[in-house]
């Protein structure tokens, strides 16, 4: 009996700590009305200030974006103007860089093949060469980004022709030839 006596006292101590503790804190929170009111204007001139703040920036926005566009225009037409003097226009340059793209996809096939088969296949680099050939006489190799394209392409032929150049030509020998005059040739 004394046990749970004491076991009660001490649970009754607890009990009352909590509560006090709880009343103490409740009591640090708590606020005056007039100090509410005044915290509660001070956050609504806050946020009013910040709505303003955000209007005038949606209206700078709006500005800026309407710069973009106009200058945007400007761009195209000076684009337009250089397609001009190079007789054509975008989709012109764009089928061109196209074409180089399918010139270049044709040049990384055969980078996959051994040199033996590209040997066998040497027209078709012949006919590479000169497409790469004709695309640096265009005018619209003056167009820097067309340009590096060429050069691209160019270095890749350049590397598969060396590959190519490790398998030499067949050749049938003829009545009267001699190893050195073979070696000559």
């Amino acid at each position: 009996m004394k046990i749970k006596g004491t076991v009660f006292s001490l649970l009754a101590v607890v009990v009352a700590f909590v509560l006090l503790t709880g009343v103490v804190y409740g009591q640090q929170e708590k606020i005056k009305m007039d100090e509410y009111k005044v915290q509660l204007a001070d956050q609504q001139k806050k946020e009013v200030d910040a709505n303003a703040q955000a209007a005038a920036l949606q209206t700078e926005n709006a500005a800026l974006k309407q710069q973009i566009d106009e200058i945007q225009k400007q761009i195209d037409a000076e684009w337009a103007e250089i397609y001009a003097m190079l007789g054509t226009d975008k989709a012109g340059v764009d089928a061109f860089k196209a074409g180089l793209d399918d010139i270049s996809g044709k040049i990384d096939e055969l980078s996959a093949l051994s040199p033996e088969a590209l040997f066998g296949r040497k027209d078709e680099i012949k006919d590479l060469e000169a497409k790469i050939a004709q695309a640096k006489g265009d005018k619209l190799a003056y167009l820097t980004e067309v340009e590096s394209k060429i050069a691209d392409v160019e270095t890749k032929l350049a590397a598969l022709k060396a590959k190519m150049s490790s398998y030499y030509d067949i050749y049938t020998v003829l009545k009267g030839d001699y190893l050195w005059k073979i070696a000559k040739k």
